[in-house]
């Protein structure tokens, strides 16, 4: 057979493209299948269109129509579990959560037929090699957007069928560095996959950056439904500046957004003037919604006033400028009402301004109403009691079917008190998950909310406001998702006379808000702070309480991995402990490296032995007779022939003619002539023909040589001792 062409190391690469596809695909979660059965007809396949097509082929059309029939009939038997397999597939491409593992094998048994009938047709008979290329790479990188986790195995076939054709010979120096590259590169990666990340993400924060800077959204402030499915860059640019004559003594939240209806990924925004309008219809009253609104929007600002005992003393006025003067969002503090009641005109001078009550200086008693502000008073309690029956209408929708798991998990853990609820969220959370802003890109068939909290474990405020908002639903608690800014009291520093705070977009931030009565929406906080816990703070908490409840919501979850209930299992468990105290899932990458560099090792032998061999004849080109001459000498004693001989005798043209009766004698007498001339003459006395003639010859002889030889010994002489 030619080398590197239609030979063995031809199909061997073919067969790593088909392996490492079926690799993929088989790392999707919730299938199953036997391996063995569909790789092993993929290889029969594979190599019948190989040897079909470039050997016989005058047989290639029965073969192929043989083959075709027996497919036909195949796919008609099992019709319904094929249709039953596709379905299930497809339900795992989606990323259906809580699907139990299915076998399908029949499914992958034609699919991989497809696979290999494709890629032999682009290899093969088209010769579009990059055609090929581009569908592997691009498996490979959709991979982690349909949450398909490509193993070593689909990475290396077929990062070795895509060099395959850089294997002849003027690539070879090419295809090798490919490889030792390839390795080189798996090794570290596999060891160090956490500061690769690291630095991709750096990478991708720069590009973020300039880009926002350059397109002027930097300085831009905006609140929005978006719940991110990837990391959380910040630039770092002020955003807002905000004024107070009174530095607060609680965290400012700025709310901006409320988001009402969860749609897989993005909060769509509240509709107040519909919750007004339902609450209109439950008064009765004649007032236009208009009047509604402007009674509603200041509200709890107004009672406490009022009903505080304490009036207004203990307000705040907070002044909110843009930096980028731009007011698409307006961000305003609970417990606030716009100074005027009107919207400003100069806002991108000025800002705007809200008085606002901080939390604890909410106190609304309605038995202090004095006599002047009783009819008021009636007027908005009555607006209140309708507003909360139209939020317990239209606060509580949760799309179950998306959000199987966290269904799943609430009904398990039944509760009614609203601290005790709280206190299971926020356990929840700090158990399940924890805080970053760089948790990788999640994949796009997976609902967020669930991938989050039931697999990668890791994200941010988006994350664990969106879970809270939907969680609290879950047990009939009206809630919201909200973002905005919140602003710590220690960014707050006084300057000429004012205490001003220089709000970036690292301040930038979500939250859960839930209706309370008398106080109105109020931001609960569900991600945790730098101790790694979660600190909620909201009108009638009991701190002892609190305590105790996490304790009980703590003891409530699930444990990972619960103890054994009677002596037998614990006693198989430590005689599985005594046999295999070993622990090996502390070594799986190492185990996967170790696998992938043995592998790696077996396939490229042949390949490095052959280039070491062809390097070898290369340089004989360019050597004399002589050595040529003495290469036959070695080979004849590698097999065993001539021993006592070494090419210089008077007698030995005799006995290499003896050994070789079907070459001519005279041919052979006539090189050895030649090669004692070129020993023992003077320089040049060897004319360019000679020279050939005797490489030829003395390659002729050695592959006599090599046909006689076991197969065995074929290797080593043609490889290891590279005497053809």
């Amino acid at each position: 057979m030619k080398i590197w062409n239609r030979n063995y190391q031809e199909i061997l690469f073919f067969l790593c493209g088909n392996y490492g596809i079926f690799c993929f695909w088989e790392s999707l979660t919730g299938i199953r299948c036997q391996e063995a059965v569909v790789c092993l007809w993929a290889a029969v396949f594979s190599c019948g269109l190989w040897y079909f097509y470039f050997y016989k082929r005058t047989w290639l059309r029965t073969a192929a129509a043989v083959t075709t029939a027996l497919l036909l009939i195949l796919a008609v038997v099992g019709r319904t579990a094929l249709l039953l397999q596709a379905k299930h597939i497809q339900k795992a491409f989606a990323g259906e959560t809580g699907l139990a593992s299915r076998d399908v094998t029949l499914f992958f048994f034609f699919g991989m037929t497809l696979v290999a009938l494709l890629l032999f047709l682009l290899e093969f008979v088209y010769k579009q090699h990059a055609v090929c290329c581009l569908i592997t790479v691009a498996l490979l990188l959709s991979g982690p957007l349909f949450g398909i986790a490509s193993d070593f195995r689909a990475i290396l076939f077929l990062a070795l069928f895509q060099i395959s054709p850089f294997m002849p010979m003027g690539n070879r120096i090419f295809a090798f560095l490919t490889v030792i590259a390839f390795v080189l590169l798996f090794i570290p990666v596999s060891f160090y996959q956490e500061q690769f990340y690291s630095a991709a993400y750096h990478a991708e924060h720069f590009v973020h950056n300039t880009i926002s800077w350059a397109t002027g959204r930097a300085d831009e402030a905006v609140a929005d439904g978006n719940v991110g499915r990837g990391n959380d860059y910040k630039t770092g640019t002020v955003q807002l500046t905000v004024e107070t004559y009174v530095a607060p003594s609680e965290p400012l939240y700025l709310h901006g957004f409320s988001g009402n209806r969860y749609l897989g990924g993005q909060w769509q925004r509240a509709d107040d003037t519909a919750l007004l309008e339902r609450a209109l219809q439950i008064l009765e009253w004649q007032q236009k919604t208009y009047n509604i609104s402007s009674m509603y929007s200041g509200m709890y600002y107004t009672l406490n006033s009022f009903l505080s005992g304490d009036g207004i003393r203990n307000s705040r006025t907070v002044n909110v400028k843009h930096v980028s003067r731009h007011y698409r969002n307006y961000f305003e503090p609970y417990g606030g009402q716009w100074i005027n009641g009107t919207l400003y005109s100069t806002y991108a001078n000025t800002g705007y301004d809200y008085r606002y009550y901080q939390q604890s200086d909410m106190k609304i008693d309605w038995n202090r109403v004095p006599k002047a502000f009783e009819s008021q008073a009636q007027w908005y309690g009555s607006l209140q009691d309708a507003y909360m029956e139209a939020v317990g209408e239209n606060c509580l929708d949760v799309p179950r079917e998306r959000l199987p798991r966290l269904t799943e998990l609430c009904e398990a853990h039944p509760l009614e008190d609203f601290d005790e609820i709280t206190a299971f969220i926020t356990t929840t959370l700090q158990n399940r998950a924890s805080y970053t802003q760089l948790p990788g890109n999640a994949p796009v068939n997976k609902d967020i909310v669930e991938y989050f909290l039931f697999e990668s474990g890791k994200g941010y405020c988006q994350h664990f406001a969106s879970v809270a908002t939907l969680m609290y639903r879950l047990y009939g608690i009206p809630a919201r998702y909200a973002s905005g800014y919140l602003i710590s009291p220690a960014n707050f520093q006084l300057e000429t006379g004012v205490y001003k705070a220089y709000v970036t977009d690292e301040s930038a931030h979500a939250w859960v808000e839930v209706f309370i009565k008398d106080y109105g929406w109020v931001p609960i906080e569900v991600t945790p702070s730098s101790d790694a816990t979660i600190h909620p703070f909201y009108p009638g908490l009991d701190m002892e309480k609190w305590d105790r409840l996490l304790k009980e919501a703590s003891r409530a979850l699930p444990t990972e991995a619960p103890a054994p209930d009677t002596e037998e299992e614990i006693q198989e468990t430590n005689e599985a402990a005594i046999l295999w105290d070993i622990p090996w899932e502390d070594y799986a990458e190492e185990l996967h490296i170790a696998v992938v560099i043995l592998i790696y090792t077996l396939l490229l032998t042949p390949l490095l032995l052959d280039y070491r061999r062809l390097r070898l004849l290369t340089q004989m080109q360019s050597m004399d007779c002589r050595q040529h001459f003495l290469q036959l000498i070695r080979a004849l004693h590698y097999t065993g022939y001539l021993k006592e001989y070494d090419g210089m005798e008077e007698d030995f043209g005799l006995q290499l003619s003896a050994l070789f009766p079907q070459t001519a004698s005279d041919l052979i007498l006539r090189m050895t002539a030649i090669v004692e001339k070129a020993a023992y003459g003077r320089p040049g006395a060897v004319t360019i023909p000679e020279e050939a003639l005797v490489k030829e010859l003395c390659g002729h002889l050695s592959q006599q040589l090599y046909q006689e030889l076991p197969w065995y010994r074929k290797w080593l002489f043609r490889y290891w001792k590279r005497f053809v």
